[in-house]
């Protein structure tokens, strides 16, 4: 059965680093820029800007959701964001499919591809407020849009990462349903299909890998896919992170201790501080030091991660209180509590 953390992460990655297809504007591609350098208040003013003067442009009007959603996405802030966005998802989706008829060729095959994606991450809020029915019928959906996109240009590869992830997880979860039955080998073959879609979606595929070869234990190869990304995008700290968790996963300490080391450095200097990758980092990095037999590093480290000024709604968030819960695990037996 799919973890909800696994299945609402790369659901929701489909639509991560969300960039047209075709070769746009310049202002746009400055826009996708910084959105795939996690810099997303820049790539909002950018695109709100070229809204300003071009309301009718659909590509920014999607992309400025795809910043929202891939903000939501990293910050790991959906029950604080979740409302907000699906409000302005159903605005943006009201308003693209209005425009869908009048538009011919690729304008028309990028309106109904955005048009698929918003009804994936729509589906995902959905599911963070535990309206699982309605979730997945809204993922099949977004589903059968993007088979749509995929049936008019087989080359389409960015629309095959949504079907197959759906068709990973969701036949993994439901495969006594005859309708579904076992499409896991098939998913994986359509997201890295996915994989020589053009920058950035291409990254969302190896994304997508990442955390499918990390359920089913092939670790070493989800640090290999990580691996070629960080390469050339050493501060982009999604694919970081993975690495880091991989590296604990694998006992791997004194990488563990590298990695996270640095997640902890790049997510303090971000505005505004990631919580959820400051809090993963001294997880790891605590894990890191108890493995490495370090105690009162551990315990120092602990120390540090509890000393975090936090704002509430973000100690409310699931992921942060289990990387928190987590460290006090590992130090209370030693008899020094970390808060």
């Amino acid at each position: 059965m799919l973890t909800t953390r696994t299945f609402l992460f790369v659901f929701l990655s489909i639509c991560c680093f969300a960039a047209p297809l075709f070769p746009l504007s310049p202002q746009i591609d400055s826009a996708v820029s910084l959105l795939v350098a996690q810099d997303y208040a820049g790539a909002s003013h950018r695109l709100e800007s070229i809204l300003s003067k071009r309301p009718e442009d659909f590509d920014a009007l999607y992309m400025s959701l795809a910043t929202r959603q891939t903000r939501i996405l990293d910050y790991e802030s959906y029950t604080i964001e979740g409302q907000r966005y699906y409000a302005y998802a159903d605005s943006i989706l009201t308003t693209l499919t209005r425009r869908l008829p009048a538009l011919r060729g690729h304008d028309s095959l990028r309106c109904l591809f955005y048009i698929g994606n918003i009804h994936g991450g729509k589906s995902i809020m959905l599911a963070k407020n535990e309206k699982w029915i309605t979730a997945i019928s809204m993922a099949y959906s977004s589903v059968k849009i993007l088979d749509e996109v995929i049936e008019r240009d087989a080359d389409f590869h960015a629309a095959y990462l949504g079907t197959g992830v759906f068709d990973f997880y969701l036949s993994k979860s439901l495969k006594w349903l005859p309708t579904f039955g076992n499409k896991e080998s098939q998913g994986i073959k359509k997201i890295r299909v996915a994989t020589r879609a053009p920058f950035p979606y291409n990254l969302v595929a190896k994304n997508s890998l990442c955390w499918i070869m990390m359920e089913q234990g092939k670790l070493a190869m989800a640090d290999s896919i990580a691996e070629t990304v960080t390469r050339v995008m050493p501060m982009n700290t999604i694919f970081l992170r993975i690495r880091a968790l991989i590296a604990m996963y694998r006992k791997n300490w004194v990488q563990a201790r590298v990695l996270s080391s640095k997640l902890i450095e790049l997510s303090s200097d971000r505005k505004p501080v990631n919580w959820s990758d400051m809090t993963c980092g001294y997880r790891i990095l605590v894990n890191a030091y108890d493995g490495l037999g370090e105690k009162e590093k551990a315990i120092s480290e602990a120390r540090k991660a509890f000393g975090l000024a936090i704002p509430k709604k973000y100690k409310e968030i699931p992921y942060i209180r289990e990387h928190l819960g987590n460290i006090e695990a590992i130090v209370t037996p030693y008899g020094h509590p970390a808060r």
